[in-house]
């Protein structure tokens, strides 16, 4: 490494005009040395290609203990120093070098990812003179490197020229006061300028901080400034263009020495009737102006204005007013050019940090609390309760949490597309607040979940009249682009307990009432009670018994037949799923095949229960000429991108013939996404299999779609066919749904054939298969064999 220019090598001689006309944004890069303390290499090679490029010279370490040794041999004029370290972190290395007196004088940066408080003032206590966070921007790193390194050129400078005058101080007495002058606002400088740097370590708004700022400038008795001032801001977000209606403007956001009137925010401020005009600001570092008349600053005073900017950006302007018959020197000059070039980095840092705020407790799209800040709200409701259950402060009245859910709301999405789906959940948030009152939380929990925090409850009927009022207002159309839509809602209920130790606790309670309301018919409003967490112990219980019962072949298959109503004979059997549990005994269907499609274990069911069926069919009647199989496919298997390739090899593996295997999907399966649908059916029907579509009349099939789907048969659903004796309605929908599948070139199925009569009535109009108890319940395939066998005909 070549020869290095350090702090200490200083020239003797130098005078003191140049030592005051030296400041931070001055600095020279060149031969600097900065030590570069970080165990992690690739953060070494980042801070070295940095510091490099702006022509210092850098040493590295990668530990405590030989950042010491390189320091007490190389005695660099700064050192960047990580905090998180092995053996000797960067609180503890820091403490050594100030305890040695050969380095000690080494003035000490903090890198880290650490931005707690408590670790910074630690920091500031073992000697270090600022602090960076990680990840470090490169041009705010270099500019807190030159300030440093020059206020230890200049505190050298000081000690150097204060020697100095020992030596005159017999001949040279009024000179000395004088220097002693310069020197004490040298160290006002360097006070005021290291106490901006520190000052957004500080947890104070942005307002606080600048009336701060603005405070410790104008205090200084040798500036040429009255105890007045201001900093007016541009608004954020602002451009080229400025502020409102496209004007150049800024509005009062710190004002020292005035009214107390006067230290609230000002409104906008047109450009003819700025302070002073932006364009001005933006090509000098600071001008003395005449001001206008603006708050209570007289027409006519003088006052000095230096831009708030941090790189290309302006944020605002600085304004300080003038003793009467003051002006500004150079140095008073570029003292103020230094700070307003400060408050530009605060100014970024702060609003930088209220976005990160912002964006961690706030919902972008609707503006509301998310869940994160929702839960700490209730956080404080629960910790309240408890304390006056314990005789602490009494709590000003009970609490409720209540969650809201849009009912269907997907629909709208996948229908009318995500800007509407927006827009709602927006005119949903915007109607919710207005109709509460002030005080009240409201929450976007995400989606199309909303939530509600009522506190302060004089009445435990609260929450039930806010739902209800919650649920009315949902109710009335919302006019988005033009158009009236009209959506419903479902709200659960979870009335403050003092039982509750957590917020989650009272989340977890509302989001149970909440499915409790959607699963009794949404568009209502449920109160949560202790049964609704045995239930939902109890489901999770059975969705966890559901996994063991797929890996122990607790599962079993019963089949039910369906009949050809010409013949009267048995044409095909239906495979339908049991479980047959070792504690609960047989469960139905219906009590696990909504959880298994809530909890995606109806795939590794569904698969089993082809393969098994295919198998137990093959047993028993091998060949081409042996009765159908109908398997059901749930719509998540329908959905599967591989599900053509995992029949086929079922088929392929089990050995029944593909004529002999009748798939059936739901109506409503095929309607979520047609032209899917019409590929995955395509290919499926490539197998020779059939196909049929199951619960016709219940979904939202169109002649259009149906003559696109290569579909063998249609089932009627039930509640069809159950209803054909006492409604002639009922009768003529039956009738109608055979002429269309006729019509296509399909079969019928009907399903829930209870009595003779019914056979006989779709015998009549012409349906070729029916189902159901009239003919035999779901059976075991040993009765399956002696029907078989018996060839039983009804």
């Amino acid at each position: 490494m070549g020869t290095l220019l350090r702090a200490g090598d200083i020239p003797q001689n130098i005078a003191n005009e140049q030592y005051m006309n030296t400041f931070p944004q001055d600095m020279p890069a060149q031969g600097n040395a900065i030590l570069v303390v970080d165990d992690e290499p690739i953060n070494q090679r980042i801070l070295a290609t940095t510091l490099e490029a702006e022509g210092f010279a850098v040493l590295m370490a990668q530990s405590g203990a030989k950042a010491i040794d390189v320091a007490r041999r190389e005695h660099p004029d700064l050192v960047l120093l990580d905090i998180m370290m092995p053996g000797l972190d960067g609180l503890q290395t820091c403490a050594r070098l100030k305890e040695d007196e050969a380095t000690a004088d080494i003035p000490v940066i903090f890198l880290s990812a650490l931005v707690d408080s408590e670790t910074k003032s630690r920091g500031f206590e073992v000697g270090g003179v600022d602090y960076v966070s990680k990840p470090f921007d490169s041009r705010e790193l270099v500019a807190r490197v030159r300030t440093h390194l020059t206020i230890r050129i200049q505190e050298r400078q000081i000690r150097l020229y204060a020697d100095s005058l020992e030596s005159m101080i017999n001949e040279r007495t009024q000179r000395l006061s004088r220097a002693e002058d310069e020197l004490q606002r040298d160290n006002d400088v360097q006070r005021v300028l290291n106490s901006l740097l520190r000052v957004s370590l500080e947890g104070a708004t942005l307002r606080e901080l600048l009336r701060a700022s603005l405070e410790q400038v104008l205090a200084l008795r040798w500036m040429p400034f009255e105890h007045c001032g201001a900093v007016y801001l541009r608004a954020e977000g602002d451009g080229e263009g400025g502020g409102e209606g496209g004007k150049d403007g800024l509005t009062l956001e710190a004002y020292v020495g005035g009214a107390d009137e006067h230290i609230q925010p000002a409104p906008f401020i047109p450009k003819d009737q700025c302070p002073v005009e932006m364009q001005r600001v933006m090509t000098c570092t600071v001008c003395t102006v005449d001001a206008p008349a603006v708050q209570d600053v007289p027409a006519g005073t003088r006052a000095v204005w230096a831009p708030i900017v941090h790189g290309e950006a302006l944020y605002g302007v600085l304004m300080a007013r003038l003793k009467p018959g003051r002006s500004p020197d150079a140095r008073e000059e570029s003292f103020l050019a230094a700070v307003a070039n400060t408050l530009g980095r605060l100014v970024l840092f702060k609003r930088t940090e209220e976005q990160l705020f912002y964006h961690a407790y706030y919902d972008t799209l609707t503006g509301l609390p998310n869940r994160t800040l929702f839960r700490d709200r209730v956080a404080v409701e629960v910790e309240t309760a408890h304390a006056a259950a314990q005789g602490g402060p009494a709590a000003t009245g009970g609490y409720a949490v209540l969650l809201m859910d849009l009912d269907r709301f997907t629909i709208i999405n996948e229908s009318l597309g995500h800007e509407i789906g927006d827009q709602l959940i927006c005119s949903v948030a915007e109607r919710l607040t207005s109709m509460l009152e002030q005080g009240t939380t409201v929450g976007r929990l995400g989606g199309d979940e909303f939530a509600v925090l009522l506190s302060g409850m004089a009445s435990s009927q609260e929450p039930q009249a806010l739902a209800k009022r919650m649920l009315a207002a949902m109710r009335r159309p919302f006019r988005l682009q033009g158009q009236d839509y009209y959506v419903t809602a479902s709200i659960g209920i979870a009335p403050g307990r003092v039982e509750y130790a957590r917020a989650d606790q009272v989340l977890r309670d509302a989001d149970a009432a909440l499915h409790r309301a959607k699963a009794r018919g949404r568009s209502r409003f449920e109160v949560f009670d202790h049964a609704m967490r045995v239930r939902a112990v109890d489901t999770l219980r059975l969705a966890s018994d559901m996994r063991r019962g797929l890996e122990r072949r607790e599962f079993l298959l019963h089949y039910q037949p369906i009949v050809a109503l010409d013949t009267g004979r048995v044409r095909a059997f239906e495979a339908l799923v049991r479980w047959q549990h070792p504690e609960r005994g047989l469960v139905p269907p219906d009590a696990f095949i909504p959880l298994a499609e809530e909890t995606g274990y109806i795939l590794p069911l569904g698969e089993w229960v082809l393969r098994e069926a295919c198998e137990q069919m093959v047993a028993l009647a091998p060949g081409e000429n042996g009765p159908l199989l109908s398997v059901n496919l749930s719509g998540k298997q329908f959905a599967q991108d591989r599900l053509y390739e995992r029949v086929a090899e079922i088929v392929s593996a089990t050995g029944l013939p593909p004529q002999r295997l009748k798939l059936e999907i739901t109506e409503s399966a095929v309607m979520e996404d047609v032209e899917q649908a019409v590929e995955q059916l395509n290919r499926l029907k490539s197998l020779k299999l059939r196909l049929a579509i199951d619960d016709f009349g219940t979904g939202y099939s169109s002649l259009a779609y149906l003559q696109r789907f290569p579909v063998d048969l249609l089932k009627i659903d039930r509640a069809f066919v159950g209803r054909m004796d006492s409604s002639e309605d009922n009768r003529e929908i039956v009738r109608t749904v055979i002429s269309l599948a006729h019509t296509l070139g399909m079969e019928v199925i009907a399903e829930g054939v209870e009595t003779a009569a019914h056979m006989a009535a779709l015998r009549e109009l012409g349906c070729e298969y029916g189902q159901g108890y009239y003919f035999s319940r779901p059976v075991p395939m040993e009765e399956v064999r002696e029907l078989v066998l018996l060839d039983k005909v009804w």
